[in-house]
């Protein structure tokens, strides 16, 4: 597998990962009473992911500069995805 694929299947996995803690803490804020303290915690995972793609993202703009300068990155919303 070439690094570029490598590198999208990663942050692939980073956006999965994201999706679903914001998925999470939807749910757990519904509840009657919801555990703030696992709420902090996806927060703090989401924040790692999202700064992990940021630097994927950027080593791939290194390795395919030709194609990423015509084809940026989608980018998250401060909603979620």
């Amino acid at each position: 597998m070439s690094k570029n694929k490598h590198t999208r299947k990663v942050i692939a996995g980073y956006l999965r990962t994201v999706v679903g803690h914001h998925a999470k803490i939807e749910a757990e804020v519904q509840k009657p009473a919801p555990d703030f303290g696992a709420i902090r915690k996806w927060e703090k995972e989401i924040d790692a992911a999202r700064k992990q793609m940021r630097k994927l993202r950027k080593r791939l703009e290194k390795q395919s500069w030709p194609r990423s300068r015509h084809q940026p990155f989608p980018t998250l919303t401060p909603s979620g995805v």
